[in-house]
């Protein structure tokens, strides 16, 4: 569970990072204020189709993480060529979720949205 995770992967597709983005927000919170000392990593990792859809989650996308927090955002649509939002870096095309499961050696907790 939760309390004894070391790892937490958030995994989220499209409009899937609603729900995402207030747990990863409030984890992040918890971690920069010294709770949550047992997590070693908390990755987010969204894939859209859309760069738009960034803009409503701009402020928590291009702020600076902190320290073992991650986010990786993943523009797979037909606007792949269209510039992101200022301040937010995508990756195209889908991401390895087989890779992110192997960055740890620990099993991580993942919720999918």
């Amino acid at each position: 569970g939760l309390n004894e995770a070391t790892t937490i992967l958030l995994i989220a597709g499209g409009i899937g990072l609603t729900p995402l983005h207030s747990i990863y927000a409030d984890f992040a919170d918890r971690m920069r204020v010294g709770h949550l000392s047992h997590v070693q990593r908390l990755d987010l990792v969204w894939v859209t189709r859309d760069a738009r859809q960034a803009l409503c989650f701009h402020d928590t996308l291009r702020a600076e993480a902190p320290p073992r927090c991650h986010i990786s955002i993943h523009l797979t649509g037909r606007d792949a060529e269209a510039a992101p939002p200022a301040g937010i870096q995508f990756a195209m095309g889908r991401p390895d979720l087989r890779a992110a499961f192997r960055k740890e050696q620990v099993r991580p907790v993942a919720v999918v949205c």
